[in-house]
C-alpha cells in the first residue's frame, strides 16, 4: 500500500504576494497554491522544505496528516498577541509546544498514533483555523484538550496536576469538535474534564461589562480605533481591544478564588466512570429503539396478515405454483407465504387444517432436497 502524507498552509493575516507564490512553487510544482493557501499531497515523496520554516516565513496555519497516524495542527500567532508563559502552563513534551520566532511564537499540537489509516485531509485545518483567534482572545480551551491528550496517553504522571481549566468544555465549538477528532482525544476525557468547566463565551453580564467599558473610553480615541477599523491594515486591531477589556475587567489577585486542581490521575478514573455511563445510556437507547421498532414491525404484520384473511385458498395455489418451478428463489418465497398461512391458520383455531396441507404438501415433494432443507430450516418439519 501506497503511503499517505497531506500538507496544508494558510495565511490568514495577509495574503501572499506573486512572488512568494512563485517562489513557493520552485518548491513544489504539484502543490495548489493561491494567494492564501498551499496545499500538497503525497503518495510517494516527500516535501522539500521545512513545514516549520515556511510557517514562520510566509503562513498563519499549518495541518499535516499521514495514514502510517502523525498529525500536526500549527499555527503561527504575533507575539504580542498572546502571553507565552500562561500557553506554557499547558505544554508537553511531544503533544504541545511553543517556540518564539522573531516577532511570532509558533505553536504546535503533535500527534503520534499506531491507529493506521487511510484519512483524507482536506477540509481539516479549514475546520480548525478559527482557534487560533480563539487562543488570541484567551480561549485556552484547545490547550487543555491537546493536555488531557497527553493524559490519556501516559505522557502525564498521575500525581501531576492539572493546568488552569478553561471556560466551556462541556460547550465546545464545531472547531474545538474537530479538534478533538483530529487528535483522537476520548470524548469519556472531555466529559470528565467538563465537571469543573465553568460556562464558556462572553454571558449576559460580560456582555454588559463590555458595554461599561466602550461608554468609558475617550472619544478621540473611539474615532481613531473607527479610523484604522476601516481602513483595515490592521488584521489584529480588535483583537487587541479586546484584550485591553480582559485586562480591564480582570479580578484582582485578592479577588479571585483558588479552585482544587485534579490529578491526572483523578482525571483518567473519572473517563472510567463516564465511559461506564455512556455506555449504560447508549444501551438503554438501544433497547428503547429496539422496542420501539418490534412494536411497529409487530402492527405491520398484523396488518399485512388482516390482509391475507379469507384469501387462504389462493395463497396455497401461489405455493404449489412457486415450488412447481423449481428455483431457489421461488422456493424462499413459498416458505414465506407458508409462515404466512401457519399464522392465520393460528389466529383462526384452523392450525390441523395448516397441518394437513403442509404433510400433503411434503409428501408430494419429497424428493425436492432443496425445498425439503427450507422447510426443515423453518421449523415446518419436527
Amino acid at each position: 500500500m501506497s503511503e499517505y502524507q497531506y500538507y496544508e498552509f494558510q495565511a490568514v493575516d495577509r495574503p501572499l504576494t506573486e512572488e512568494v507564490q512563485q517562489g513557493l512553487r520552485r518548491i513544489s510544482s504539484r502543490a495548489h497554491i493561491t494567494p492564501t493557501g498551499f496545499v500538497n499531497v503525497y503518495n510517494y515523496g516527500d516535501l522539500h522544505a521545512d513545514p516549520e520554516k515556511l510557517l514562520e516565513k510566509y503562513f498563519d496555519a499549518f495541518c499535516y496528516l499521514t495514514n502510517w497516524g502523525t498529525r500536526q495542527l500549527m499555527f503561527r500567532i504575533p507575539s504580542d498577541l498572546i502571553d507565552g508563559n500562561s500557553i506554557r502552563e499547558y505544554c508537553l513534551d511531544d503533544i504541545i509546544s511553543l517556540q518564539r520566532k522573531g516577532e511570532y511564537f509558533i505553536l504546535s499540537f503533535d500527534l503520534e498514533s499506531e491507529e493506521y489509516e487511510w484519512e483524507e485531509g482536506e477540509g481539516w485545518l479549514s475546520s480548525m483555523i478559527s482557534l487560533r483567534e480563539d487562543l488570541i482572545r484567551g480561549d485556552f480551551r484547545c490547550l487543555y484538550l491537546a493536555w488531557l491528550l497527553g493524559v490519556q496517553q501516559g505522557w502525564v504522571e498521575p500525581d501531576e496536576a492539572e493546568p488552569p481549566v478553561p471556560d466551556g468544555l462541556g460547550e465546545l465549538s464545531g472547531a474545538l469538535s474537530t479538534f478533538v477528532r483530529f487528535m483522537r482525544i476520548d470524548p469519556d476525557m472531555v466529559t470528565a474534564a467538563a465537571g469543573c468547566s465553568g460556562a464558556g463565551g462572553i454571558q449576559s453580564a460580560r456582555e454588559q461589562e463590555l458595554v461599561h467599558w466602550i461608554r468609558g473610553m475617550d472619544t478621540t480615541e473611539k474615532d481613531e480605533i473607527l479610523r484604522r477599523l476601516l481602513v483595515g491594515h490592521e488584521p489584529h486591531l480588535a483583537n487587541r481591544l479586546y484584550q485591553r477589556f480582559l485586562k480591564a475587567c480582570a479580578p484582582k489577585d485578592n479577588e479571585s478564588t483558588s479552585q482544587k486542581r485534579r490529578t491526572a490521575g483523578e482525571l483518567l478514573e473519572q473517563a472510567e466512570l463516564s465511559a461506564e455511563e455512556r455506555k449504560k445510556r447508549e444501551a438503554e437507547e438501544h433497547a428503547r429503539r429496539k422496542a420501539i421498532l418490534k412494536k411497529q414491525q409487530a402492527q405491520e404484520r398484523k396488518k399485512y396478515l388482516a390482509g391475507l384473511a379469507g384469501k387462504e385458498d389462493e395463497i396455497w395455489r401461489q405455493v404449489n405454483s412457486l415450488i412447481s418451478g423449481k428455483r431457489p428463489a421461488d422456493y424462499d418465497r413459498a416458505v414465506q407465504l407458508l409462515l404466512d398461512l401457519k399464522e392465520l391458520a393460528r389466529s383462526k383455531s384452523e392450525k390441523t387444517m395448516f397441518q394437513a396441507g403442509l404433510n400433503e404438501l411434503c409428501q408430494e415433494h419429497r424428493r425436492k432436497y432443496s425445498l425439503i432443507k427450507r422447510l426443515n430450516d423453518a421449523g415446518f418439519i419436527p
